[in-house]
Parts: structure tokens; C-alpha cells; sequence
């Protein structure tokens, strides 16, 4: 893997791949028509997905097809952890936990010694591994997963996700801004502070100094190492999806120019209009009322036969809904 490639998985079976570090999404087929929790990929071709009704999906060739494997269960699979293109492990609800040592062409139960819902899962080689879950859930195997044995996480919050760098130094996050980490594999675990209540559902590390959260209402938490010997999360600003600029010239003479942006996140079409109003607010002119697909546009509106004054013009896309002024000046 590289800093190019990536999937990301979600509702109705979607499945978005991108091959530039994310500027472009585009959507593969994935024949499902489940929520999809998690994705992991050992390569650029080979990869596997998880979500609701027990199934699994699997790819050999970068997800241009999607194949499913059986996993014995109709329960919900939250996520899934490969160390190579043989050994994966995959959780789930009521304290599912499967193993593979065949790339998934046979998937079988390990005892989790728990019927709490199990939602995240970290493994750093084909022996030492972490899963997460529900009730302040830590759970650690030294053995691939032969036992499972409980860490205690001083915490009754759901755990979503777990990353480490090592054997040694991990992180878990979940509920109410939770932010445990370890320096001993889990043996100790100790609460940082997140400056958010917001639910942490995802955590990724690439080293001691940076890392990621993210979570609801649009959470991204930012690690930039410890200040002052103690660790530093910081909110990020969320880039929107969709922008609508001010027109260009305005004043203006006749005609201006209208740039928006649309989302560059999926490449399906979205609903689109763009209509200009007065200070009344009647409905004088419909610029655009089509579907599109993400980019960025612009829309010439000729003014010619139109009076000097105030006008308002409205772009909606999907949910999004924003409104500006321009003057005309004759």
C-alpha cells in the first residue's frame, strides 16, 4: 500500500476507491446491499470488507469485482484485520470473533470468553492483537487468537477502534471523547485528554507523533506528540464538500459569473439548482437545474434584461443549501 490507494465502505453496499490520495472517489460495485462497517487491504489488489448479515466480501484485483465468503453467522461484523494475504481476523456483535489462515476461504469462530458487541480490532503481526468493543471492552491475544484475555480499560464507555504502532504502544478510542493509551501492550491503560464529548469512532497512528481521531458531528481530533510531557489532541477543520463562491464582477454591468464546488468525495450525480431571486423574493431566473457530478463549475448569468438592484442567488445540492447577494449596476 502506498499513499495513493484507498477504499472506503458505508451504507447500501458502497464501496468508494480512489488512486490519488483522495482528490477523486469513484464508486466499484459491490453487489451488496448491506451497510459495509470496514475495509482492510494488505496490497493495492487484495482486500476484504465487513458489515451487517454476517457478510464478507473479498477482492483479488483492487475491487474491480467483489466476491463473497461464507461466514457461518447472520450477525453484524463491525470489522477486520489482515497481517498478510492469509491470516485475518474479523469481529462482531454478541462477542464474535473469526479467524483465517486461508485468505478467507474458510472462516472459523474463536472463543472471545465475552457476549459484549465487539467493534474494533488491531493486529501488529500474526500473533499479538487487540479487539475493542462494548462496555469498555479490551480484549488481547499473545497466541493469534488461540485465547482472549481481558485488559482492564477503567472505563464502561463503547470502545470503536483500536490502532498500535507495536507490540507496546497503542491507542483506543470511543464514547464521550474517550482516548485511553498504552505503553506496555495493554497492560496499563491511561485516559488522554480529547478536548471533545463528541464519540470517537476511528483512530489511526502512523507514529508517536501523528495521529488521527474521528467521530461524530464531524469530530477529526489531530495528535501532534506530547507538549510538555503531556499528549496533545487538537481539532481539525473538516474541508466541506460543497462551496458556493461570490460571483465575479459585483457589482456588475450585465453579466457575472457564479463559481460552486461540489462534492469531490463519490462520483454518482447529485441534484442540483441554481436560482436567482430578488428582494421580494420571487423567483426571477433557474440557472442550473440538473444532475452533476462532483467538480468544480461556473454559470455565466446574463443580466441584460433586468433592472438595477439587489438579487440573491441560491444553490442546492443534495442537503446542502447556501445563499449569496450580487448588485446589478446599469
Amino acid at each position: 500500500m502506498d499513499a495513493d490507494y484507498g477504499w472506503a465502505v458505508g451504507r447500501l453496499g458502497t464501496i468508494l476507491h480512489t488512486v490519488n490520495g483522495g482528490d477523486q472517489w469513484d464508486e466499484q460495485e459491490s453487489g451488496a446491499e448491506v451497510t459495509l462497517e470496514k475495509v482492510s487491504f494488505v496490497d493495492t489488489l487484495r482486500g476484504w470488507t465487513v458489515g451487517d448479515s454476517g457478510v464478507i466480501l473479498h477482492t483479488q484485483d483492487g475491487g474491480k469485482s467483489w466476491l463473497g465468503q461464507e461466514s457461518g453467522t447472520s450477525q453484524k461484523l463491525y470489522d477486520v484485520a489482515f497481517t498478510d494475504t492469509s491470516k485475518g481476523w474479523i469481529i462482531g456483535k454478541g462477542g464474535i470473533i473469526l479467524h483465517t489462515g486461508s485468505g478467507g476461504r474458510e472462516w472459523l469462530p474463536q472463543p472471545s470468553g465475552t457476549k459484549c458487541d465487539l467493534l474494533g480490532v488491531c493486529f501488529k503481526d500474526i500473533w499479538n492483537g487487540w479487539v475493542v468493543g462494548d462496555s469498555g471492552t479490551i480484549l488481547y491475544t499473545q497466541d493469534g487468537g488461540e485465547r482472549w484475555e481481558k485488559q482492564e480499560s477503567r472505563t464502561e464507555v463503547m470502545l470503536w477502534d483500536v490502532s498500535f504502532l507495536d507490540s507496546l504502544s497503542g491507542w483506543t478510542v470511543g464514547d464521550s471523547g474517550v482516548i485511553l493509551h498504552t505503553e506496555d501492550g495493554g497492560e496499563e491503560w491511561f485516559k488522554e485528554e480529547a478536548g471533545t464529548r463528541s464519540r470517537l469512532e476511528a483512530v489511526t497512528m502512523i507514529d508517536e507523533d501523528n495521529g488521527w481521531a474521528v467521530g461524530s458531528k464531524a469530530t477529526i481530533l489531530r495528535y501532534t506528540g506530547p507538549t510538555y510531557a503531556e499528549p496533545h489532541w487538537a481539532s481539525e477543520v473538516l474541508p466541506r464538500s460543497y462551496w458556493l463562491e461570490q460571483n465575479y464582477p459585483n457589482p456588475f454591468n450585465s453579466t457575472t459569473t457564479i463559481p460552486y464546488r461540489l462534492s469531490t468525495f463519490s462520483s454518482r450525480q447529485s441534484a442540483v439548482t441554481l436560482k436567482v431571486y430578488n428582494v421580494l423574493g420571487q423567483l426571477v431566473e433557474t440557472l442550473v437545474d440538473d444532475r452533476q457530478r462532483s467538480g468544480t463549475y461556473r454559470v455565466t448569468w446574463d443580466a441584460s434584461s433586468f433592472s438595477s438592484s439587489i438579487y440573491f442567488y441560491r444553490l442546492q445540492a443534495g442537503d446542502f443549501v447556501e445563499t449569496r447577494r450580487m448588485v446589478l449596476i446599469r
